[in-house]
């Protein structure tokens, strides 16, 4: 569908429905702001449905609605029909003339490039039903952004070739992004193949049946329809461009074993699509008979019972770190219970799940109060610094819905930053979901729900490159102690968990220099200052600017800042400063001149809260006034919190100067010649808030070395001072 903003073509679509339908009882107004999306679509749907005499007029074309949908072309002379066509090529992208009602030539020519669009012949301009109900939906059939060419190829192939023969299956979209439409649609492609090119039996749902009649294929196979499918299942599960030439050369060869070898598939042939392969290339869980090293059990685990685990070839395993089983029964590790655990041999990963699963929960504020009680739990039990704590995601995220994931992390990420990152951040989900997340920085590793097949984020979705453990496959496992449930999980090596703990609730050890300087690095290129080569905690350094300059010390603790008593400040937590604050300095910046915000870099508000990103928790201290020999001085105290556990707290502090030379020139743009005594005065007349303004103002331009542009600060300060004197 057209995704453009405020389309003309879509608007008169929303226009006609609602001039045409508004007096039906089941048809709901639409807000006309051309803007294609499931609303316009079901409206669309029902327009159909009620113009061709469906009774249960829903939006919903199923096999009742086709049983009864003719094929529309120039001959119908339902003049609606045509026009409910026109809205869906419009709504679709496509130019038909416009909603006239009649069909013509344009129109023809629109549903012939529809119907190749979905892989198929352009064929006489008709739209048989299965076309129509492709065209009133919102899929795409034209390649969208990140959208593959050899992907779409795949799906205009699985279309013409098996949905096309399956009764009621609809044609799935040609955007050129794999998906769980995609995938069911190429295991009905196999099942067709497996049947004979029969349609009996074929449901595209992946099961027992449908792997032992897959074929074993190597290299030289004819059997070419089984090798389409391999390589169009590689499309999905590699993100590659496997061909579709169904031929099992060298090339398809060495793909299959980059395949085998990513997914550290157990017992397989290298190169050869075995059982084992096939498996894996059609279910997110693949074979679960197949040998793991990891694991992962809500039960509470003694040394009989981890030893047992050892013993059947398991070195790795997730416990969690707090909660219940129902209510009732604890899941949470003991500290008793890690030391049987390693006594056995094995290593532990730490997984946090409270809660019942559900969207409404995935909220920032929840976020940080889970990773608050994950954090606590951790360290007394002694955890070790850099571990990774794998957050649950156990429920089926829609894409449409990560965003509220997002939050959730976000909030995560805030407190576990301001622990100075003690513990990192993993994500425990479906696929689709994991690799979101990550790639948006919130989390660095994956455990991977891949034994959840019914997932819309697993099915059709490559498993995420960072993925550490493989859930596939739950069962009673027998120990020396009895039997409980365990998950067998694979096993990258791209994290090992922990076999040490170091319990001290009383301290948390103080960050590395290394961190210290990076951090500091970090806040003091948000202002465009460097550290500078022989830096040294605690020494000065002073960077001359023409008619002014910025002297910088770093301090390995905020303990040896100077007092800020008579300073005026404002807090920072989790990166953000308060919200008053905030909005009227949006306000004021907002309508600075735009020479001004060109000439200081600040292109957008946001430009101006990089130091209180940087910092994420602590807080900003400021003075200003004139020295004895006229000039106007600036000085910042900044005290920034790297980690901090109850009275324990580990810091950098920073200590800005800026101080901007006393000059009898005159500005040549303004004519004026700056009187810094009556600009101290001004300032110190204004409210604390507006107060904070000027001082971000001196840190912003100083900052962006804005070497020449020392006018530019006290003009901007003056304007500001013109903007709130009565």
């Amino acid at each position: 569908m057209s995704e453009a903003k405020g389309d003309s073509r879509v608007t008169e679509v929303q226009e006609w429905l609602n001039e045409t339908y508004e007096a039906q009882s089941w048809f709901t107004k639409l807000t006309v702001d051309g803007m294609t999306g499931a609303g316009t679509c079901k409206a669309l749907c029902k327009a159909l449905q009620y113009e061709i005499g469906v009774k249960n007029v829903d939006g919903v074309i199923g096999a009742g609605t086709l049983a009864v949908c003719p094929t529309i072309g120039a001959t119908v002379t339902n003049t609606n029909l045509i026009k409910i066509i026109q809205c869906g090529f419009y709504c679709k992208g496509y130019e038909c003339g416009g909603i006239t009602g009649h069909y013509g030539a344009t129109v023809e020519i629109a549903a012939q490039k529809f119907k190749m669009d979905a892989g198929f012949d352009a064929g006489n301009g008709e739209l048989q039903p299965i076309f129509i109900r492709a065209l009133l939906n919102t899929d795409a059939f034209v390649l969208v952004k990140n959208g593959k060419d050899y992907v779409r190829e795949a799906q205009q192939y699985l279309n013409n070739t098996y949905i096309v023969k399956l009764s009621n299956w609809a044609l799935i979209p040609c955007n050129g992004i794999p998906d769980r439409n995609m995938m069911k649609a190429i295991i009905a492609g196999l099942q067709y193949e497996e049947a004979n090119h029969s349609t009996s039996g074929v449901d595209g749902i992946y099961g027992k049946n449908t792997l032992s009649k897959a074929p074993t294929l190597s290299s030289g196979t004819a059997k070419t329809a089984y090798v389409k499918i391999v390589q169009m299942c590689l499309m999905c599960m590699m993100e590659t461009n496997a061909g579709m030439d169904g031929a099992f050369g060298s090339a398809l060869k060495k793909q299959i074993e980059e395949f085998q070898k990513f997914y550290c598939l157990s017992g397989v042939t290298s190169g050869t699509v075995d059982r084992i392969t096939w498996a894996s290339l059609l279910s997110s869980k693949g074979e679960t008979s197949r040998a793991a090293k990891a694991c992962d059990t809500s039960t509470v685990l003694n040394y009989a019972k981890a030893k047992s685990l050892y013993d059947a070839g398991y070195r790795y395993v997730g416990r969690y770190l707090s909660g219940t089983v129902g209510g009732k029964r604890s899941k949470a590790m003991t500290a008793e219970e890690i030391a049987d655990i390693f006594k056995a041999g094995l290593r532990i990963f730490a997984i946090f799940q409270e809660g019942t699963p559900s969207l409404n929960r995935y909220t920032a504020t929840v976020g940080k109060e889970e990773a608050q009680k994950a954090v606590m739990a951790a360290r007394q039990l002694g955890i070790p610094e850099n571990a990774i704590i794998y957050f649950a995601i156990d429920y089926d995220v829609m894409d449409k819905d990560i965003e509220r994931v997002k939050r959730y992390f976000e909030g995560i990420k805030r407190v576990i930053n301001r622990y100075g990152k003690y513990y990192r951040v993993g994500i425990y989900g479906a696929r689709n979901v994991c690799t979101k997340i990550c790639e948006s920085g919130l989390a660095e590793s994956c455990f991977v729900s891949d034994m959840s097949t019914g997932f819309s984020g697993n099915l059709g979705y490559k498993i995420p490159k960072n993925w550490a453990f493989d859930q596939f496959h739950e069962y009673q496992f027998s120990s020396l102690d009895g039997t409980f449930g365990l998950d067998k999980n694979g096993y990258s090596g791209q994290y090992s968990g922990f076999d040490t703990v170091t319990v001290d609730n009383q301290m948390i050890p103080d960050v590395s220099d290394e961190y210290r300087k990076k951090k500091a690095s970090a806040l003091l290129n948000t202002i465009g200052i460097p550290l500078p080569s022989n830096f040294q905690w605690g020494n000065k350094w002073t960077i001359e600017l023409p008619g002014a300059e910025v002297t910088i010390c770093v301090y390995k603790s905020a303990s040896k800042l100077p007092s800020t008593e008579g300073m005026l400040s404002f807090n920072i937590s989790d990166g953000e400063i308060d919200t008053t604050l905030e909005e009227k300095m949006k306000d004021v910046y907002g309508k600075l001149d735009s020479k001004f915000t060109k000439d200081i870099g600040l292109t957008t508000p946001s430009a101006m809260f990089g130091m209180a990103t940087q910092i994420e928790n602590g807080e900003i201290s400021y003075s200003y006034g004139i020295d004895i020999e006229g000039n106007l001085i600036f000085k910042c105290v900044s005290k920034q919190v790297l980690r901090s556990e109850g009275p324990v707290e580990y810091s950098n502090g920073y200590e800005f100067e800026y101080k901007i030379h006393k000059s009898d020139e005159q500005d040549p743009e303004t004519d004026k010649v700056y009187d810094f005594e009556e600009i101290r005065a001004k300032i110190e007349a204004q409210d604390p808030v507006t107060q904070i303004l000027f001082f971000i103002t001196i840190i912003i331009v100083a900052a962006k070395a804005a070497v020449e542009l020392v006018l530019t600060v006290i003009r901007i300060i003056v304007w500001i001072l013109g903007r709130f004197l009565a």
